[in-house]
């Protein structure tokens, strides 16, 4: 999905107070936001659908994601003025969380503030808990990685090879293929756009192919191959790109 100008607006809500309003339901917080995530599972709230574990966004609302933000003006005994979080912010300079028990502090040292929102935020535990608990990795053994650049792709990369297991991972573009261990999957010169996956895959030695899939990945087309292998793994990890296509929710 390729955004428009027009499809968002800036809105000036002119000077208002930095605190939290007396009128406030229950203990809150007032932050300043400071770095904020834009995550392929907010295409899925862009829609009218409420069966899912995260509600649509509400048209004329501030968009909400993943952020960390500073604590300017808590009413909340957990939480003081300076205090670093992480956790659902909106997408404006400053917001009033009214759950402020699901925000997490973060303990403040010289670990860049960003990484909270990749390494060590949602795609870094997806990575762990995929690559480590469900796919038990073993040291020598051969790693397929899908959307090798993307969020999760690139961590699964480089703890495969800290690991010690062969890694190879495709990508779309070349420009995509600085995350070290990647290959073009659509690149000009290869006659067979997925030779390369299906090679790398159809060579591993039985019972040595542990292969996560994720964001913009084709699952039917690099499955099959790694069915051929005896005992190999496949680890599907949400495949957003796919879910867009299906959607077809219509532009207004």
């Amino acid at each position: 999905m390729r955004g428009r100008e027009d499809d968002m607006s800036l809105v000036n809500g002119g000077a208002v107070p930095l605190r939290v309003p007396e009128a406030a339901a229950g203990p809150a917080v007032l932050v300043k936001n400071l770095y904020l995530s834009c995550d392929p599972y907010m295409r899925g709230r862009m829609r009218d659908f409420h069966g899912s574990y995260i509600p649509p966004f509400k048209p004329g609302s501030v968009i909400e994601g993943l952020g960390v933000a500073r604590v300017v003006d808590p009413t909340h005994p957990g939480f003081v003025a300076g205090d670093i979080v992480s956790g659902m912010t909106g997408w404006e300079e400053y917001s009033l969380i009214d759950k402020p028990e699901q925000l997490n502090k973060i303990q403040q040292s010289d670990i860049p503030l960003s990484y909270h929102l990749g390494l060590l935020g949602m795609p870094g535990f997806t990575t762990y808990v995929g690559f480590y608990e469900i796919c038990s990795p073993k040291k020598g053994e051969f790693v397929f990685v899908s959307a090798a650049s993307g969020a999760v792709g690139q961590i699964v990369g480089q703890l495969a090879k800290l690991h010690g297991c062969y890694v190879v991972g495709s990508a779309g573009t070349n420009e995509k293929r600085k995350t070290g261990c990647t290959l073009n999957c659509k690149c000009k010169d290869c006659r067979n756009p997925f030779g390369a996956r299906e090679a790398g895959v159809s060579n591993a030695s039985p019972g040595e192919t542990t292969p996560p899939s994720s964001t913009g990945t084709k699952p039917d087309r690099c499955h099959y191959k790694v069915n051929r292998c005896k005992k190999a793994g496949l680890l599907l990890c949400e495949a957003q790109g796919q879910v867009h296509l299906i959607l077809q929710v219509p532009r207004v």
